[in-house]
């Protein structure tokens, strides 16, 4: 891929959900971005549903012979070559290849240290911020990617807006669950997806083929960095997402920066 920014503001590692929303960012600021990622920058016309060819090789991991990483369980264990732990590398990380569940934080979620007393030998702590704060963040995140859900029915969940789409179809078996639910006085609700239900900018709808998790989609329907924030980035002029780049240093300066 061609080099189009000779000296850039800001050099991002990893296009994953983090590393693609800060250049996203960054570049509506104004700056300009560029973008390693250890990985291939994978099209939908490179994503199939063979199961061997795309979740049993090395299509999102690599052999653990030819990039090796490495795993033991204790201190005392001889550290062994491992696919185990391994995260996907490709434009997009993790993202492209999710199931797509897009729950938001409970109250609770944010204060485990208070509500559990710690836990010995962890350094578990409760978040800085309450969840008042992250609400207008979701919001936020929802609407940039297209999250798909059915706002109000679920009684623990605060928000202050509806999803940006409306809940998929639900799964043949949902009804049967829905209605055990309702006699034991428990709230089911269609589960919040970073799938589309129906258009979404020049996205297309989800066709329900079934194969989410560990596959690519074909169809852009899924709310991947691949298909949400990576191409709206681009899109600025100012963002370039160099593939196959492996960042083997970070310098810092005297005051570690």
């Amino acid at each position: 891929m061609a080099k189009t920014i000779d000296k850039a503001d800001v050099v991002v590692v990893g296009s994953g959900a983090g590393g693609a929303s800060v250049a996203f960012r960054l570049a509506q600021a104004g700056a300009r971005v560029v973008v390693l990622d250890k990985g291939p920058y994978y099209t939908v016309s490179d994503f199939s549903t063979d199961e061997v060819a795309i979740c049993r090789r090395n299509f999102w991991i690599p052999w653990a012979t030819e990039d090796p990483h490495t795993l033991r369980k204790s201190p005392k264990e001889e550290a062994k070559l491992t696919r185990e732990g391994w995260t996907s590398q490709c434009v997009g990380g993790s993202t492209v290849h999710m199931s797509g569940f897009t729950y938001r934080l409970k109250e609770s979620d944010l204060r485990l240290k208070t509500l559990t007393g710690g836990v010995a030998g962890a350094e578990i702590a409760d978040w800085p911020m309450e969840l008042a704060q992250l609400l207008p963040y979701y919001d936020l995140a929802e609407q940039l990617i297209g999250v798909s859900g059915k706002a109000g029915i679920n009684p623990f969940e605060k928000r202050s807006r509806p999803f940006p789409l409306p809940a998929l179809r639900p799964n043949p078996a949902a009804q049967l669950l829905d209605e055990a639910a309702a006699r034991l006085g428990k709230h089911s609700f269609p589960t919040p997806m970073s799938i589309t239900s129906k258009a979404y900018g020049n996205r297309a709808h989800c066709t329900y083929c079934g194969f989410c998790g560990e596959y690519g989609c074909e169809t852009t329907a899924r709310s991947t960095m691949l298909s949400t924030l990576i191409p709206q980035a681009e899109a600025t002029g100012r963002c370039e997402i160099r593939p196959h780049c492996m960042a083997s240093r970070i310098e810092a300066d005297g005051e570690d920066r």
